[in-house]
């Protein structure tokens, strides 16, 4: 574990990597790790997650591994027992690189948080693009962006024959939720969260014309059981497909313990549920989850 540990403190330290030092940039432009540390023999896990001052977050993962009571932790009271367990507290700015805040301006101009309508003026060839375009994460705005239009937006585009769900750029369909809005949730609101979560995709599963999604790049956590809750899925060939939650310590929320072993069989719906792991688009092919690679 101590080899473990020291591996991945070097990949922190070091501006070349997603993780401590070389950390992307949330949309707000925050860096916010997470770390998991797990020890298969006694089958106990730690993590943290939403973490903005711990310079080692994988010694804090271990840290609640093995002197908390605790699967998980997030946001300040993780970085409250980071520092009460003596682990080194850094300013937050330690974290931001060039090269990733330049990637962020990239991305934020050409990001859209908006409803995209594409009309055609040959009347049959109507349709309409959903966003809000993804490339980070689904918050509790985007949530609701869909949930609007699809239960009532929609009526604004006359002819509707067909809902294409899409990410911005090549990089991401969408790559997960987003973590920091789970830290300040209590049971209650977590529940209304996952609810309003699982409605919204139940109204895309449900809705009264085809809904393809589009996926380019990283469709991870609820990218993945969003792309699940449409009636067809494409796939660039560079898609990665996955339920990673197990390794915060969590379980799919949306649909996704549902609609995976329907689309690819239980058998390796649960592998992918129980161990995070990620299929690319050949292998998504090849389950059934895609019925088409495409190039980029």
């Amino acid at each position: 574990m101590d080899a473990v540990e020291k591996s991945i403190q070097f990949m922190e330290d070091s501006p070349l990597f997603n993780a401590g030092k070389g950390a992307v940039f949330t949309h707000e432009g925050r860096n916010e790790m997470d770390a998991s540390f797990m020890y298969g023999k006694d089958q106990n896990a730690g993590a943290v997650g939403g973490v903005t001052n711990i310079k080692h977050p994988i010694s804090a993962a271990r840290a609640v591994l093995e002197k908390s009571e605790h699967v998980m932790m997030a946001g300040k009271g993780a970085e409250q027992f980071a520092e009460m367990q003596g682990l080194e507290i850094v300013d937050p700015s330690y974290f931001k690189t060039e090269r990733r805040w330049n990637s962020l301006q990239r991305i934020l101009k050409s990001e859209t948080d908006k409803i995209e309508l594409s009309e055609d003026d040959d009347k049959d060839k109507k349709h309409g693009t959903v966003g809000p375009k993804a490339l980070n994460a689904i918050n509790a705005g985007v949530m609701q962006g869909l949930n609007d239009w699809f239960s009532s937006g929609y009526k604004e585009v006359s002819n509707l024959k067909g809902v294409i769900i899409t990410g911005s750029g090549e990089k991401a369909f969408v790559a997960g939720a987003d973590i920091k809005g789970f830290t300040t949730l209590n049971v209650a609101e977590a529940q209304q969260m996952s609810k309003f979560g699982q409605d919204t995709y139940f109204l895309i599963e449900n809705f009264h014309v085809p809904v393809l999604a589009a996926v380019n790049g990283y469709a991870l956590g609820g990218g993945c059981e969003l792309a699940m809750a449409c009636h067809m899925r494409v796939a660039s060939e560079n898609a990665l497909f996955g339920q990673p939650e197990v390794n915060l310590g969590l379980i799919p929320g949306y649909g996704g313990t549902q609609r995976l072993p329907q689309l690819i069989g239980k058998a390796k719906a649960m592998e992918l549920t129980l161990t995070g792991d990620t299929i690319g688009a050949v292998e998504a092919l090849q389950l059934g989850l895609v019925p088409h690679a495409q190039q980029p």
